[in-house]
């Protein structure tokens, strides 16, 4: 799809609430008439950034979800730009000819061109109000977006430009029906040519005990694209942030997010296909030890990271092998005996 660039004229104001450092900025304009904001926060020592919008909820404000999701943390460790824009009057307008469309385009341009990011990483959540703009983005930009990751929305029909990853979050007590979400999920499997059956991690992630965050992956489908539902029991209408018990969203997002560009899957495994067993083999981690289950025969082990690095080469191993002072975040394991093969990815909190 092609689109005219625009540049918004913008006032730059460095933030001052308590806690934002001085990368945070507020830019302020004007788009069709209606003076708009955005919180800009721009971590230091960053070389063509990916850039993640956070879309707050219904009667929110970016600044309100800045403070929210706590995502400059994220942010200042992992080197992308996030932004926070702010509806009109607290609300999105994701109908057809919405004036918000126009704002997010002419919002990419105006960061690219100060800051010159990386547009095949450049993708979008939100919670909500915001998490229904995410899937309307996804749907009319698939061109745009790398990958999208709404919370608490179901969204609505649509037949997107190529095959977009989606992170889903959702809790059995929300506002809306689970089968609502579950609708959804079925749908973009169908979009992104998924398998129908998905990867179960229960809980989720398998190195917290309590958990109440049940995982389902579906893929990778074609273009090496996934559908992911992380379902919370007992879950209500929110942006998760609890760990003991639910996940940090921010950091479940990007987690999701680093693995999918423009281009496709960022993490090559090896140079051959593998067959993805989904019966019964799965991963836990705790005290810097990753203990397999579920495989027998299992005699080799190769743990790649986000960027397709081999980090871990075991050989006749005891289901289990040393995984100490790795960084957090997510990792392919290529498991291989009695000729066969299996992979899954494990997060490392």
């Amino acid at each position: 799809m092609k689109r005219q660039a625009y540049l918004l004229s913008v006032g730059i104001f460095s933030a001052a609430i308590a806690g934002f450092t001085q990368t945070s900025q507020t830019l302020n304009f004007q788009v069709a008439g209606k003076a708009r904001n955005c919180v800009v926060h721009v971590p230091s020592a960053t070389s063509k950034p990916a850039v993640v919008f956070f879309l707050h909820g219904a009667g929110g404000s970016g600044a309100g979800f800045q403070n929210d999701t706590k995502a400059d943390v994220v942010a200042d460790r992992e080197k992308f730009i996030a932004a926070y824009p702010s509806g009109i009057s607290g609300n999105w307008d994701y109908s057809n000819g919405s004036q918000d469309f126009t704002f997010m385009m002419a919002l990419i341009d105006t960061i690219d061109a100060r800051y010159k990011i990386d547009r095949n990483k450049v993708y979008v959540t939100g919670f909500s109000m915001g998490g229904g703009m995410t899937f309307a983005l996804g749907c009319k930009y698939a061109d745009v977006f790398a990958a999208m990751a709404p919370t608490s929305a179901a969204g609505t029909a649509c037949t997107p430009s190529r095959k977009i990853p989606l992170l889903l979050t959702f809790g059995t007590n929300d506002l809306y029906p689970v089968a609502n979400f579950m609708t959804a999920i079925n749908r973009w499997v169908g979009l992104d040519s998924c398998p129908a059956t998905p990867v179960v991690t229960r809980p989720y992630p398998s190195s917290n005990p309590q958990s109440a965050v049940t995982r389902l992956t579906y893929g990778p489908g074609k273009d090496g694209v996934e559908v992911v539902a992380d379902s919370i029991h007992g879950g209500t209408h929110e942006w998760p942030m609890d760990t003991k018990t639910k996940v940090n969203n921010s950091e479940e997002v990007w987690a999701f997010f680093k693995q999918f560009t423009l281009k496709g899957a960022v993490t090559p495994i090896i140079g051959q296909p593998i067959p993805i067993s989904r019966e019964v083999l799965s991963a836990s981690y705790g005290s810097g030890i990753v203990r397999l289950q579920g495989l027998r025969g299992i005699n080799r082990v190769h743990v790649f990271d986000i960027k397709g690095s081999l980090v871990v080469d075991a050989a006749d191993f005891q289901a289990q092998f040393a995984f100490k002072n790795k960084p957090s975040g997510v990792y392919m394991i290529v498991v291989s005996g009695n000729e066969q093969f299996a992979a899954l990815r494990i997060v490392i909190p």
